[in-house]
């Protein structure tokens, strides 16, 4: 299963509400019937297409069957349900169909709802919302006999993968005095799947069950797509229950699994609230204690939050330590469909300026939103073909950022593989989280870029954040990039990058603006001001510095950082790979922003080839910014 850390919190965020106008429809030119009513719906393509790789629907659980709802509401003070229709598609169908009359003219909504209910239920007629005469199937996992603006959780515990999916959509449209045809409506899920793990796999070998209590939200109006209502569950789990003892990788560490559920949420991200575990001990002469982990875990309607600790067998006074990932992928590890790549081919694709040919150089994006900055991290990482290409990929096309961005602390997964340009163009990315826990020997990049090759080139750009990289394998952190093969030019950090390798023969590299170089990198006209440090590792392999943790001192010119103790780190270069120790061209350090200031001058003549050049803040508190470069006509 592929991850999609928070930021991939940020891409895989699906349309909950479809509107439809008069203007987007239009008359069925072959249908006589003027009241007819038809509506198209789709489910998501990560629940359509795994098993056949097609818009096609999978075949239902065990002993259950797809129910598919659509209500239809007037949009009067006191809205009345008009239609109210149900339908079982088959496995293989591509969309599902909806075909009904209006004879009064005006505006509705159609509401939609999708679950599984048993497989032998059938029909009965029902009055449901006021409605009377309605041919219903009965419930099972959630409760829909008050309509579709009271949906409830119908059963005494959490719903449970993969039975308990359900999915919604809502989308309003005006009737005119003809027929009508509402574009596809594609449903999305209303909740967000919730796996507790524990990290310690003898820990967890000493547990024979675990009871999980916590509240959460049980009731769902699909018209709003709010979730309330609160309910206290107690969900017990044990060997051969649900996903109980699976394995699932969270953080970078393999970890068993202790629950696994589905949660309503809403639109606007909330937190869970207090989780208290009951352990009871495979040895009947121990017992373990209750562990609470403590309100927090993010609530992210439509995507997977796994959170993982050492829980069993701590003391329920202990400090609970959660590691938390949140990835889009909703699809079991056997299955080859990747649910990432689509998804953020829809974001970025969008934002695709010019490009025709087979040669990605010819491929221009721009990126302004969070979203579309993590779509670029997936294909890059993924290695995805641009979208009509045969072999040109979007890690080797060229992008640029149209308006500052803020990244809000969330774990942010770094674009890898990177061989194409990016320019900043002077705006800023803000309150970049990078914090990669790994287990794995083989080695770690962590910044805004993982490894920029020797093709790639970064530019204009301003970042604040941090950075934090702990593995046994080696490390290599920087602010802008992990691993610099390419080209870092008029760039700035300020920010903290820490690097923990526990492995006592890893590298171990942290730095200001670049983690660890390869080949013939070059910095130039960059400003650091970071904290930088390293822990473990092997001594004569490890390095930090304000502007690299290792690189030839030579590859840096006209690059100034903070040699301030309490606010930089002091050395330019944790260790100069240059035998001659060289600190390279117009390079300086500096304490205060007024002595960064004075050294500006000399950056940008420098450089007289940069598009941007540093300007000096409005005062001793603001750092420099980016603006272009005047015109030499000016």
């Amino acid at each position: 299963m592929k991850k999609y850390h928070l930021y991939l919190w940020i891409i895989a965020l699906v349309g909950l509400m479809t509107s439809c106008s008069q203007d987007e429809t239009d008359a069925l030119p072959t249908d006589t019937n003027a009241n007819r009513v038809t509506l198209t719906a789709s489910l998501p393509a990560d629940f359509a297409q795994p098993q056949l790789k097609s818009r096609a629907l999978p075949a239902a659980p065990t002993d259950h069957k797809l129910r598919c709802i659509l209500e239809v509401w007037d949009t009067e003070d006191t809205p009345a349900l008009k239609i109210r229709q149900e339908i079982c598609p088959s496995a293989g169908d591509a969309e599902i169909d909806f075909s009904f009359d209006l004879a009064t003219a005006g505006t509705y909504k159609a509401l939609l709802w999708a679950d599984y209910i048993p497989a032998n239920q059938e029909k009965s007629s029902q009055e449901i919302a006021g409605l009377a005469g309605v041919d219903s199937y009965g419930n099972k996992y959630y409760t829909t006999t008050n309509g579709l603006k009271e949906v409830e959780i119908s059963i005494t515990l959490p719903i449970y993968p993969e039975e308990g999916d359900a999915f919604f959509a809502s989308a309003e449209f005006t009737k005119a005095e003809k027929a009508l045809t509402i574009p596809t409506v594609t449903l999305t899920r209303p909740f967000m799947k919730l796996t507790i793990a524990e990290k310690n796999a003898e820990r967890f070998a000493s547990c024979e069950h675990v009871i999980a209590h916590f509240n959460t939200l049980y009731k769902f109006d699909v018209a709003t797509g709010n979730a309330t209502g609160i309910k206290n569950y107690g969900l017990p789990a044990a060997n051969g229950h649900r996903n109980y003892g699976n394995d699932i990788t969270i953080g970078g560490q393999t970890c068993e699994t202790l629950i696994c559920l589905y949660l309503f949420a809403n639109a606007e991200d909330g937190t869970m609230g207090d989780i208290k575990l009951e352990f009871a001990s495979s040895d009947p002469d121990k017992s373990l204690p209750t562990v609470t982990i403590p309100a927090g875990i993010p609530l992210k309607r439509n995507y997977c939050v796994n959170a993982a600790g050492n829980l069993i067998g701590e003391p329920s006074s202990s400090t609970v330590n959660m590691t938390v990932d949140i990835n889009s992928d909703w699809t079991t590890p056997d299955e080859e469909y990747d649910t990432e790549i689509t998804p953020a081919r829809n974001i970025l694709d969008p934002k695709r300026t010019d490009g025709t040919s087979d040669d990605p150089k010819d491929y221009h994006y721009t990126i302004d939103t969070p979203e579309e900055l993590a779509a670029l991290s997936t294909l890059a990482k993924a290695d995805a073909v641009i979208t009509g290409c045969t072999t040109a990929k979007y890690r080797y096309a060229n992008y640029k950022l149209s308006q500052n961005i803020d990244l809000k602390n969330e774990p942010w997964t770094p674009i890898d593989d990177f061989f194409g340009t990016f320019d900043g163009q002077g705006y800023t990315i803000s309150n970049m989280n990078v914090s990669i826990t790994s287990q794995s020997t083989s080695a770690i990049n962590g910044g805004l870029f993982g490894y920029i090759s020797s093709a790639g080139t970064v530019s204009n750009l301003i970042v604040e954040g941090a950075v934090t990289v702990k593995n046994v394998g080696s490390c290599r952190a920087g602010g802008i990039c992990g691993w610099l093969s390419g080209t870092i030019k008029f760039c700035r950090f300020n920010g903290t990058v820490s690097s923990t390798a526990t492995g006592s023969e890893s590298m171990n590299y942290a730095g200001g603006i670049i983690g660890n170089s390869n080949g013939i990198p070059v910095i130039t006209g960059c400003i650091a001001n970071a904290k930088a440090t390293v822990s473990g590792g092997k001594a004569d392999n490890s390095g930090t510095g304000s502007l690299a943790g290792y690189i030839d001192g030579r590859s840096c010119k006209y690059s100034a950082w903070n040699n301030d103790a309490n606010e930089g780190t002091s050395a330019m270069i944790g260790k100069n790979s240059d035998s001659g120790n060289s600190q390279g061209t117009g390079n300086n350090s500096f304490t205060t922003i007024s002595g960064l200031n004075a050294l500006l001058n000399g950056i940008n003549t420098g450089v007289p080839t940069s598009t941007y050049i540093w300007q000096a803040g409005g005062d001793s508190n603001t750092y420099p910014k980016l603006v272009p470069r005047p015109s030499s006509g000016n």
